[in-house]
């Protein structure tokens, strides 16, 4: 996969480019995974994904504190998964992560080093995933709650969120999380359209 680059401003920033192609709202034309390229648009390094119903996000560079050693090294990091997108995936709010979502974490030689999964039946969000210094990492995880919207226009049984920051403390592979946050309920605003109607979902796998 290449990046076309229509322009190279003076003072641009060196350094690399880091995304996850994917689409929303049209068909995805070539490979969905996560991409680094440089400043002209050759690929230094692309992990495609097998399916372009699975997608990447927050791909980026972090630095992981080993929890054991004390070590620490700069590593990639990024979600991998499928997201909620009407028409096609209707079974839960728009934009929320369908089941079966990860984070991973590769050292620089773009080995595995750690997988991270949310537990309790939440999944986790494809926003943000932060190491700490503390060889831990924060995210966000949501969870599909039915929910009564007749009062304000929607059906009595939509899907809506509820919605935790969690606390990776385990140094697996398969890293366990803890709950420090939780948003229970929101009550939903009178005056909004009524929501879109829901069809069942595609769900991804994540892959290693």
């Amino acid at each position: 996969m290449r990046v076309s680059v229509t322009a190279q401003r003076p003072g641009t920033a060196t350094g690399k480019i880091f995304t996850g192609p994917y689409t929303i709202s049209s068909p995805m034309i070539g490979q969905t995974g996560a991409l680094i390229s440089d400043n002209s648009g050759e690929p230094v390094w692309f992990r495609p994904l097998p399916s372009t119903s699975l997608q990447n996000a927050d791909f980026k560079v972090q630095t992981y504190h080993h929890p054991r050693n004390g070590t620490s090294e700069p590593v990639l990091t990024w979600w991998q998964g499928s997201i909620a997108i009407p028409p096609a995936y209707t079974n839960l709010p728009g934009g929320a992560p369908e089941p079966g979502g990860c984070y991973y974490i590769y050292d620089s030689h773009y080995h595995l080093v750690r997988t991270v999964f949310a537990r309790h039946g939440f999944h986790p969000d494809e926003h943000e995933f932060i190491l700490t210094r503390r060889g831990t990492a924060l995210f966000i995880a949501t969870k599909p709650v039915p929910m009564d919207l007749s009062p304000y226009g929607g059906p009595d049984t939509a899907p809506s969120w509820t919605a935790r920051f969690r606390r990776s403390t385990s140094p697996r592979g398969n890293s366990s999380s803890r709950g420090t946050f939780s948003i229970t309920s929101i009550r939903p605003n009178p005056r909004c359209p009524p929501p879109m109607r829901r069809h069942p979902a595609e769900c991804g796998t994540p892959t290693t």
